[in-house]
């Protein structure tokens, strides 16, 4: 792989776009553009130590997916999963609704 390949800005900006799609469809918009920030700083970091042996958008793609399942099992995720419902429930609740 050359040098001007591994380049941060190219890979960052032929990849990101494509990245915060993928991750939207994983873990949705809410945990989007915090998860695609820790990828390429995982990337960024992981360059030097890249050794060509898998395609680089492989490689980047395997880093968002590994992030992904990260954020998936925190508790924190979880928490936030379970309660979304409730805000969508909130939103459309109807108050002319006889309560008894």
């Amino acid at each position: 792989m050359e040098a001007d390949e591994l380049d941060f800005q190219k890979i960052y900006a032929t990849y990101q776009p494509r990245i915060l799609r993928y991750l939207a469809r994983l873990v949705g918009e809410n945990e989007v553009e915090d998860l695609a920030q820790e990828v390429f700083v995982k990337v960024s970091h992981g360059l030097k130590s890249y050794r060509g042996e898998a395609q680089l958008s492989t490689w980047v793609y395997r880093i968002a997916t590994n992030a992904a399942i990260d954020r998936i099992r925190a508790a924190s995720f979880r928490q936030d999963s379970r309660l979304d419902w409730l805000d969508d429930l909130n939103e459309t609740e109807d108050t002319d609704l006889w309560p008894g």
